[in-house]
Order: C-alpha cells, then sequence, then structure tokens
C-alpha cells in the first residue's frame, strides 16, 4: 500500500485517521502523540468534555475494512505494534487468545509437576526406597 488515504474518525468530531495506522486532527499534518503500554497502541481522542483512550487499530480496521464483529479484537499480523497498517492488522476471536493464555498456564503447571515426579524418583533412586516416607 504506497497511498496514504484519510478519512474522519466516527463519533470523534474533529480527528482522522489514515489507512497507515496514523491519527490526526483535521487541517493539521502532525499526527496525535500515540500512548505506548502494555498491548496495542493508543490515542487520546475528545468528545465533547471527555478524553478516550483509542486503539489505533480498531480505529483502522472499522474505517478501512468493517466494523468490529461481537466477540472479536484487532490485532497485528506480524505481532509488531508499531506496524498499524491496514494491511497488517485483522480482527480475531476474543476466546481463541484467552484460551491459548490459559493452556500456557496449564502447560507450566504441568511441567513443574512433572520436575517434581522426576525429582521425587531421582530421590528415591539415590537414597533407596526403604528410607522414603511417602
Amino acid at each position: 500500500m504506497d497511498k496514504e488515504i484519510w478519512k474522519p474518525v466516527e463519533g470523534y468530531t474533529g480527528y482522522e485517521v489514515s489507512n497507515m495506522g496514523k491519527v490526526r486532527k483535521c487541517g493539521h499534518a502532525d499526527t496525535l502523540r500515540i500512548v505506548k503500554g502494555y498491548g496495542m497502541r493508543r490515542v487520546t481522542l475528545r468528545k465533547k468534555d471527555e478524553y478516550h483512550l483509542v486503539v489505533i487499530a480498531k480505529l483502522v480496521l472499522e474505517h478501512f475494512v468493517s466494523k468490529m464483529p461481537a466477540g472479536h479484537k484487532a490485532t497485528c499480523i506480524d505481532g509488531n505494534y508499531e506496524h498499524l497498517s491496514v494491511d497488517n492488522l485483522c480482527w480475531v476471536v476474543r476466546r481463541k487468545k484467552r484460551y491459548k493464555r490459559h493452556c500456557s498456564k496449564v502447560i507450566k503447571a504441568n511441567k513443574e509437576a512433572v520436575s517434581e515426579v522426576v525429582n521425587h524418583i531421582n530421590w528415591i533412586k539415590r537414597n533407596g526406597k526403604g528410607k522414603h516416607n511417602n
């Protein structure tokens, strides 16, 4: 994607979002400061007297691809949260990410349990079964 295209941000008058993952105030050349933190990059947008932190990837996908389907979230295909162009973004189901995180916790817990059993067996081999109290 070579040409940068700007569209007005729905729900936030006076702001524009580009297909390259940039957000700016209408009529300004400078882009808004990105709020970095845990996970996806965000910008602060003002609606009336309230400020809202908005995920840039979600803005880009909603304005250049489709509205966010229920139960989905925006994510970067290559995993690089700095690369927010529309060709690197997609909608993913929220549950899958949670399931993956849950599975990794279970695997970690199982590895620790297996490690305890192996250590226990090695102790019995070294010290003999008769000295084992359990």
